[in-house]
């Protein structure tokens, strides 16, 4: 992927990230979800996708272990993350970027 990919490039969340759900659905409270999305990614942030790895992990990924590590920097607030690969997609719909990581994402989906 870190050879296919064209570095960087302008990424989003695919769907709500693990830690978002109960905030996104209800039950959680609408103001603390604000407050922790100033220091937590949210998969409606935009980021660069800097480089990926598959040695890292992190709280952010869905899919520890199994997914790719994805280096990203918020472009609201320049703050670096590692997210899963799988749980991203390019920003510009109509790019190589975009078909590889929807490619990847439903690999990833497929083999669990």
């Amino acid at each position: 992927m870190q050879r296919s990919l064209e570095l960087p490039c302008e990424v989003t969340g695919v769907e709500d990230f693990g830690w978002e759900e109960p905030y996104i659905f209800g039950g959680f409270s609408r103001a603390e979800y604000d407050r922790l999305i100033k220091d937590q990614p949210s998969f409606q942030d935009r980021y660069e996708l800097l480089e990926i790895d598959e040695e890292v992990s992190s709280e952010w990924m869905l899919y520890a272990g199994d997914d790719l590590g994805a280096h990203v920097k918020r472009k609201s607030d320049g703050k670096d993350f590692w997210l899963g690969l799988s749980e991203l997609k390019a920003v510009e719909e109509a790019s190589k970027n975009a078909q590889l990581l929807d490619d990847f994402s439903v690999f990833l989906a497929n083999s669990g």
